[in-house]
């Protein structure tokens, strides 16, 4: 009786049905779909750790503390310096959003090796490390800091310490590359 059915199944071809309802899926396209949750995780891991620093640069230079608003030799003041940091670093999340978010893996690498991308870097780099020295010499060379309030001499030493500690990292990881 096996014999039969085994006859008739090979005869009737009913193995194809149930091929084409066990499809194999697009590797490609699992492969891209996992490449974008990565590079949405990366952005938001990115944007957890600096969006509190750029929203307390703004916080601390809309806040009232004299400190904050007095000049230094340099004709800038602890306000210029934690605005132009804060929109400095708002452009680089939303470049970074643009990039992680609506280009795929083959659009990001030819756009990372264009002409335009790389100076937008270098420019972007030399502004960040030139802009964190500029801040520690005002902060801990230029500014009465007994004029300011404990919040925003605490805040201000550490932000300034930690963006010291990442462009360190970062020249650092720039150098081992070559």
């Amino acid at each position: 009786m096996s014999a039969r059915v085994h006859n008739d199944v090979e005869k009737n071809n009913s193995f194809t049905e149930l091929k084409s309802i066990l499809v194999k899926p697009d590797e490609k396209k699992n492969a891209h779909l996992v490449e974008r949750v990565v590079r949405f995780g990366c952005f938001l891991f990115i944007l957890i750790f600096v969006f509190p620093m750029i929203f307390c640069d703004y916080y601390f230079a809309m806040n009232n503390d004299k400190c904050v608003k007095q000049r230094v030799h340099v004709s800038l003041t602890m306000y210029d310096y934690l605005i132009v940091n804060a929109i400095f670093e708002t452009v680089i999340i939303f470049g970074l959003l643009l990039l992680f978010m609506f280009c795929d893996a083959d659009n990001v690498n030819n756009f990372k090796e264009s002409c335009v991308f790389v100076i937008l870097m270098h420019f972007a780099r030399c502004f960040g490390i030139s802009w964190v020295v500029v801040g520690a010499i005002m902060y801990w060379g230029e500014m009465d800091r007994s004029l300011c309030s404990q919040q925003t001499n605490d805040y201000l030493t550490v932000s300034l310490i930690l963006r010291i500690i990442m462009t360190s990292f970062e020249v650092n990881q720039d150098y081992t590359k070559k």
